[in-house]
């Protein structure tokens, strides 16, 4: 089908398949990429759209963490789409009407009620 081996188990991982333990070196990386996206622009914008994966494994609302005062460090004001999930979580795409708009997202009182 044009696809490698290997490209294409990508899209047949499961979130449960995800790392037991925060492998530190792709999150500096990840770290590194959103800093850097961050950077291109003068008033960036993030939107929050990791559902309820984040409850999956404990090290990913570490990681949300980090990406929350990055996020703070560049002045990012963060977005959401439709309905939050019954745990407080903002929705993952996937999982949103198509005709949904972006409303803001207060990490701050995220981060109290939900990590």
């Amino acid at each position: 089908q044009g696809y490698s081996s290997a490209a294409s188990d990508v899209y047949k991982r499961q979130p449960q398949d995800m790392a037991r333990e925060r492998d530190e070196r792709l999150h500096r990386a990840n770290m590194e990429a959103f800093e850097y996206i961050l950077e291109l622009s003068k008033e960036p914008t993030v939107w929050a759209a990791w559902g309820n994966i984040i409850e999956m494994r404990p090290y990913l609302k570490g990681c949300v963490q980090d990406m929350i005062a990055a996020g703070e460090r560049h002045g990012a004001r963060w977005v959401t789409a439709g309905k939050r999930s019954v745990k407080g979580h903002p929705h993952h795409p996937l999982y949103l009407k198509k005709d949904s708009g972006l409303d803001p997202f207060d990490v701050a009182e995220y981060c109290e009620r939900c990590i």
